[in-house]
C-alpha cells in the first residue's frame, strides 16, 4: 500500500501545471477570455474592497449629548 503525500508544494506545482499548460481544445478568444476575466474580476474586487475599508465610518447622529 503506497501512501500519497499531498503537501503544499505538491499541490501548488500541480495547480501551476494545470493553469500554465496549453490546451488546444479552445480557440484563442476563449483562452484570452479565461485569463482576462479572472484578472478583471480580481481588479474590481480589490477596488470595491478598498472603497469599503477606505471610507471613514459615518454615524447617523452627529452629536450625541
Amino acid at each position: 500500500l503506497r501512501k500519497s503525500k499531498m503537501d503544499f508544494h505538491t499541490l501548488m506545482r500541480q495547480a501551476s501545471n494545470i493553469v500554465l499548460s496549453k490546451r488546444y481544445d479552445d480557440c484563442t478568444s476563449d483562452r484570452l477570455n479565461y485569463r482576462y476575466t479572472v484578472g478583471i474580476l480580481l481588479v474590481f474586487a480589490i477596488i470595491n474592497t478598498n472603497r469599503l475599508y477606505a471610507e471613514q465610518i459615518r454615524c447617523w447622529v452627529k452629536f450625541f449629548t
